[in-house]
Order: C-alpha cells, then sequence, then structure tokens
C-alpha cells in the first residue's frame, strides 16, 4: 500500500558562551533577522535580554556538556533585535525584560514579540543536583535540602530534565508555566524506562509525550480527500474533534481512543484510511527497547514507522483486546536506528469498521529516547 503521510500542523544551561552584545538596529548582521520585543502595555522592552536556544538538539548539547545558547544579546531603546539566522532547523527566542518575558519556537514570519508576565516554579530533588527547563538557557542546582527554584520564568510547556552529581540525565516530570503561575511540584521522580505516548486517561486530544518532544497529536485522513470513498473519524482533514473519540464505552483500561472508518475500493486503485501521532522533535530509534500498546480491531492493520511497516495487527478474537509488541531484535531486523518522527496505522481491508487504541507506550531511557540529531 502506498505510504500516505499527513502533517496537519507544523527541550540548557544559564550561561552561554559570549558575553550579550548589542543585537539592535544600529548592529548590521549578515544573512540575519530582525524582531521588535514589546511589553504586555505595549511599550518597547528596552534593553531586554535576549537568548536564542538550540531547541531540536538540546537534548545532545546537555549530553556533551555544551551550553544550547547560540546566540545572546540586548535589545536597543526601541526593543529591536537582530540575529543570524540559525543553522538548526528548529530554536527558542526567550526574552526577559524585569518582570516580563517570553520563551517562544522562532517563527521566521513574526516580526515582533509580546512579553507577558513571569512566573515561578518550586520542586524538590536530590541536593546538588542541576535541574533544567528542557530546550531553554534555564537551569537551576538544587540546595543542601533539595530545594530547587525558578523564578522569573516565561510562560512555557516543557519538561525538566535532572543532572545528578554523577552527570547522569534523566527525565523529570512535564510543566506548563502559565503568566503569574506559582508552581509547587513537590517531590520529582525520575522516569527511568519508558516515555507514554498516550494512555487517555486525561481524555487528551494531544499526546502526553508532547511536552517532551513539542507539536505531537493525534491526526488522521482518508482517500476521500483523493477522490475516493473511504472513511475515517475522527478526521483531522475534516476538523472533528478527537476529544469525542476518547471514551469509556468498550474501554480497556477506562478510557481508550476509538477510530471508526470504512475502506470503498471502488473508486481508486490503493484506497486507505489512516491515523497516528507524530512526535514533534522526534523519537531516537536506536534507543528504543520495544513498543507496546493495547489494540482492538475488527479487521487486518499494520503499523508503520514511516519508512518501515513495524508489526502486522490481526481481528480480534472472543478475547477482543489484544497487547503488541514490538521488541529491540525486531527493531533492528528492520533497520530502525535513527530518528522516528511518526507511528502511524494503517487500514486497507474493507471488511474493517473499528480499531481501538489505549495504553501506547514506548520503552528505553526517557533520555536517550529525546535525543535526537
Amino acid at each position: 500500500m502506498r505510504m500516505i503521510i499527513l502533517i496537519i500542523s507544523v527541550l540548557l544551561f544559564a550561561s552561554c558562551g559570549s558575553n550579550d552584545h548589542a543585537g539592535g538596529s544600529g548592529v548590521e548582521i549578515p544573512n540575519s533577522m530582525t524582531m521588535v520585543a514589546l511589553r504586555s502595555d505595549g511599550a518597547p522592552a528596552k534593553y531586554a535580554r535576549v537568548r536564542i536556544v538550540a531547541e531540536r538538539e538540546w537534548m545532545s548539547f546537555v549530553k556533551a556538556g555544551a551550553s544550547a545558547v547560540l546566540d545572546s544579546m540586548l535589545t536597543d531603546e526601541s526593543g529591536t533585535f537582530s540575529f543570524r539566522i540559525p543553522e538548526s532547523d528548529r530554536v527558542r527566542i526567550e526574552i526577559i525584560s524585569n518582570s516580563e518575558g517570553t520563551s517562544v519556537i522562532l517563527d521566521s514570519t513574526r516580526t515582533t514579540l509580546p512579553l507577558t508576565p513571569l512566573g515561578s516554579v518550586q520542586a524538590q530533588w536530590t541536593p546538588g543536583a542541576t535541574v533544567m527547563i528542557a530546550g531553554t538557557s534555564f537551569s537551576q542546582r538544587a540546595d543542601s535540602n533539595g530545594l530547587v527554584l525558578f523564578t522569573g520564568i516565561p510562560s512555557i510547556h516543557s519538561a525538566l530534565i535532572g543532572q545528578g552529581p554523577d552527570q547522569n540525565n534523566v527525565v523529570l516530570s512535564a510543566i506548563f508555566v502559565r503568566p503569574l503561575d506559582t508552581l509547587h511540584l513537590g517531590k520529582l521522580e525520575a522516569k527511568r524506562d519508558s516515555l507514554i505516548l498516550d494512555d487517555f486517561e486525561q481524555r487528551s486530544s494531544e499526546t502526553l509525550l508532547e511536552p517532551f518532544v513539542h507539536v505531537s497529536y493525534w491526526y488522521s485522513i482518508a482517500d476521500e480527500h483523493e477522490g475516493g470513498r473511504s472513511t475515517i473519524y475522527p478526521s483531522t482533514a475534516n476538523g472533528n474533534a478527537w476529544s469525542m473519540a476518547i471514551t469509556d464505552s468498550s474501554a480497556f483500561a477506562s478510557y481508550s481512543l476509538s477510530i471508526h472508518y470504512h475502506i470503498d475500493s471502488s473508486a481508486i486503485k490503493y484506497p486507505y484510511a489512516l491515523f497516528g501521532c507524530t512526535l514533534g522533535n522526534g523519537i531516537n530509534g536506536g534507543a528504543i527497547d520495544s513498543i507496546v500498546f493495547m489494540a482492538y480491531s475488527d479487521a487486518k492493520f499494520t503499523l508503520t514507522g514511516g519508512s518501515h511497516t513495524l508489526i502486522y495487527g490481526e481481528p480480534a478474537t472472543s478475547i477482543g483486546w489484544n497487547r503488541y509488541s514490538i521488541h529491540r531484535t525486531d527493531l533492528d531486523s528492520l533497520g530502525v536506528s535513527s530518528n522516528i518522527q511518526l507511528l502511524q496505522f494503517e487500514f486497507s481491508d474493507n471488511s474493517g469498521s473499528v480499531f481501538r487504541l489505549d495504553d501506547f507506550v514506548i520503552y528505553g531511557d526517557p533520555f536517550e529516547l529525546l535525543q535526537v540529531e
């Protein structure tokens, strides 16, 4: 079957490699772009601190003990700053101006960046260890009692990464800081052996992995958009609400996701319906120990990683739900060792009509899983 991939919408250190430089309009920087930072009252953010951070390769920088800050500067009197267009395909812009700031992924179509009030995060971890906010320049060292306190943090949806005295890196907790938030996370626990793509218990319309890899979401499409008569629901292409598909009806363990589809082979040569999840920056395929999920299907299906078919699924028996596992040996035989950017279920059997999914998990060292080049 022809592979159809649809993507519907398009993680540090406090110090940097060089001192802040003037980034205002009076400085000409070849191959650069210019932006303006504005405070919440519309006034220019004068002499604000700006940092350009390698967001996509952040994990690799941290593992290598290097700063992920690519450049730093100050805005001028008009809130203007310029910087070289980075070679990295995904960078973050951080701006701090007194009690306001922003931390956003670079969008080259924007010319202004509005600032909002800052927040703070308090947590408890290993005394003397370092805690970083993934994809940013923010880091703090836990005091002798293990207290970790981030103050003056812009609004951000990310994750905390810990680095112990032994220099080992672990994934800790997802965080979502909003303006004026004061988050008290309590005792942090390291994620040791897996990352949950989704267990649907929060009735999520995005994957639970999203804070770690960013822009991760469920999508689906059928050949009706190419003149065929196959359909799928919910359909991202049709703008259907995914929340309606996450219910406790016919659930494996409380909530699960139900996909309904129809394959009509009469109109086009290769009829199809598919759904899956993007993985944002991606998952290091070489670090995967296994991929495990629970599924109920009334027809055959396949799970692919974009360029590899990972497993063939069979119709449910009288038992109902089946547990599927893709082990490291299977992945090695398929040559899966590089970056995986999506996992996608494909349907082509015209006897099928329903597919249910629950407890979708990738096993492996979480930090290594998120380290992509």
